[in-house]
């Protein structure tokens, strides 16, 4: 240990805070240099300045501060964005060692990893962590290290015992360590998902939850069964937050894209992963997780009207060349199994689609899932597919965007046509509800093929909105071959139409400006439609990373069905 080392700590979430706090007074107790501390909501520093530690109020001052730093993220994008800036006000001087523990998927690791080591001097440990805040807080955290030998040796003196138990080595690779945190996690999942049956079985059999308690406090008297046991036997979901809905949700996607790119099943975790988002969808996405058996008490209540939420992976020939097409149909039903002859109750629609396939746009992207998330929660049928060559649909990405535009048609006509597949008379795929309103909701890339579809919209029976987020308006050229101006004669057409358009931009865009936004605007002559609801949201950029963004977004989103229903109200009054 090298009393010279300067450390710092970026990141102060549920499990930075203790981790930060723990090297903090490892250095007091020492009479060493104070730990600099930083977090972009800065009240979350004052536990640990009350501790001795300096707050930083930048990331450029932490780099002036210190030689060894610690981060913990809360997601990919998350990690990417502040290892920018880091990387980009650390490029010259002495030598600066980057400490993640972040959970993040195999590649983003690796690209980090990359990135870091072609700057002179900087060099990076990933360093995940098991356990949750309680356990960082007592410094009994189990410690993944992977990546560059030299970063570990230096660093491996303030992991244990000053933050963890235990260090297992997994070598040089990063994506190593990152593989090995999801597959540990797959186990804790495995436990939540047990405990939420096994104790509604228990409950609702008569026996009771405190009774199976007793059992599991005598023959599994260790860790995770009697945390999450006990959390869901008295409720406290809300008080006792370890690890959140959300975070626990982008663990799981990381989990089941890992698993599809290895050719393995992880059928315990697809469970799991339905019975998260009904708990999101019901507004626990910041509870702890093991709110997630509220979906199982819903599904086991005799006594009411049952909620169960329907989820098929489908695949459906496009109509533009018969290209398998992948979509992920969700809609939560009254009724698990239907009586024959029984009708569905009418539902709305809306489909989803996603950035630039080539870039690594696909149905799993967090602004399609937090759409997905969002309709389920409002009682909507949702369907999040893949345009071609993206997830496991078949084809390729066109240069055009027309093959694109007949994959958007596909599922439309599969809504229009009562889940068939090749028209009315066709096969069927999947029983759904009779949709009678549909909406068509584009992000990024998906935008622009969206608005592809208003020259259609009048063939199909039921009323379709359009939901246009990010629109890559500087980047046309570039998505499509140069066919900028057929694609501006797709959003002309839109404007010129009654159809329910909301507009959504952030100020802080990364591909098109938000002055080229609002030039558009004006000479479009769009604020005079009532049809359209324009919105520019505060600080968003083009992949409205955090969960900060994602709440402003689900915001506008609440405001626009709800203004929506007013003016459906006001037609049927003056009818």
């Amino acid at each position: 240990m090298n009393e010279n080392d300067r450390l710092a700590y970026v990141g102060l979430g549920s499990m930075g805070l203790p981790m930060a706090l723990n090297l903090q007074n490892h250095l007091k107790e020492n009479s060493r240099t104070p730990l600099v501390v930083y977090n972009r909501t800065a009240s979350k520093a004052q536990a640990l300045a009350e501790a001795g530690a300096t707050v930083a109020h930048s990331l450029a001052e932490v780099v002036e501060k210190a030689n060894i730093i610690f981060t913990s993220l809360a997601n990919d994008q998350a990690l990417t964005t502040v290892y920018e800036e880091l990387l980009e006000v650390s490029k010259n001087g002495k030598e600066i060692i980057f400490v993640e523990m972040s959970t993040v998927y195999p590649t983003t690791i690796a690209d980090l990893v990359e990135k870091t080591e072609k700057v002179p001097n900087r060099h990076i440990a990933y360093c995940p962590v098991w356990g949750p805040p309680a356990v960082a807080k007592n410094a009994q955290l189990i410690i993944i290290t992977s990546g560059n030998n030299h970063a570990l040796e230096r660093v491996q003196p303030y992991l244990v015992p000053v933050l963890g138990r235990k260090i297992i080595s997994v070598g040089e690779d990063a994506r190593k360590g990152a593989s090995f945190k999801l597959n540990g996690n797959f186990f804790v999942v495995g436990i939540v998902e047990l405990l939420s049956e096994g104790l509604t079985l228990a409950e609702k059999s008569g026996l009771g939850q405190s009774k199976l308690m007793e059992f599991l406090d005598a023959f599994f008297p260790f860790g995770s069964f009697q945390t999450y046991g006990q959390r869901i036997e008295n409720d406290s979901f809300r008080s006792d937050v370890g690890f959140t809905v959300d975070n626990a949700l982008k663990d799981i996607r990381h989990m089941r894209r890992l698993a599809e790119e290895s050719g393995a099943q992880l059928p315990v975790v697809d469970i799991a992963f339905q019975h998260l988002i009904s708990a999101k969808a019901n507004g626990a996405s910041k509870y702890d997780w093991s709110s997630m058996v509220g979906a199982l008490r819903m599904a086991a209540a005799p006594s009411k009207p049952t909620f169960t939420l329907i989820r098929e992976d489908i695949f459906l020939p496009s109509s533009y060349d018969g290209s398998l097409l992948e979509a992920r149909v969700s809609y939560y039903s009254t009724q698990a199994f239907q009586k024959a002859g029984e009708q569905l109750k009418p539902l709305k629609g809306v489909i989803i689609s996603h950035p630039y396939g080539p870039l690594g746009g696909n149905n799993h992207n967090n602004v399609v899932v937090a759409l997905e998330y969002f309709f389920l929660k409002h009682g909507y049928l949702t369907i999040a597919f893949n345009f071609r060559g993206s997830g496991r649909s078949k084809g390729s990405t066109s240069w055009t965007g027309e093959p694109e535009n007949g994959d958007y048609s596909t599922m439309l006509e599969f809504l229009a046509h009562g889940g068939k597949t090749g028209g009315a008379n066709g096969e069927l795929v999947m029983q759904i509800p009779f949709i009678n309103e549909v909406v068509i909701a584009g992000y990024s890339y998906g935008s622009l093929i969206a608005t592809s579809i208003s020259s259609i919209s009048s063939t199909f029976s039921f009323p379709i909105s359009f939901i246009i987020i990010s629109y890559p308006a500087s980047v046309i050229w570039f998505l499509t071959c140069l066919r900028t101006k057929r694609y501006k004669s797709y959003l002309d057409a839109l404007l010129v139409s009654d159809s329910p358009v909301l507009f959504v931009y952030g100020n802080s865009d990364q591909f098109t400006s938000v002055a080229k936004y609002q030039q558009w605007i004006e000479e479009s002559g769009v604020r005079e439609k009532k049809n359209w609801d324009l919105r520019e949201i505060e600080d968003a950029d083009h992949f409205w990373g955090t969960n900060h963004m994602e709440h402003e977004l689900n915001k506008v989103l609440d405001e626009w069905i709800l203004n929506g229903r007013k003016r459906r109200e006001t037609v049927q009054v003056q009818h």
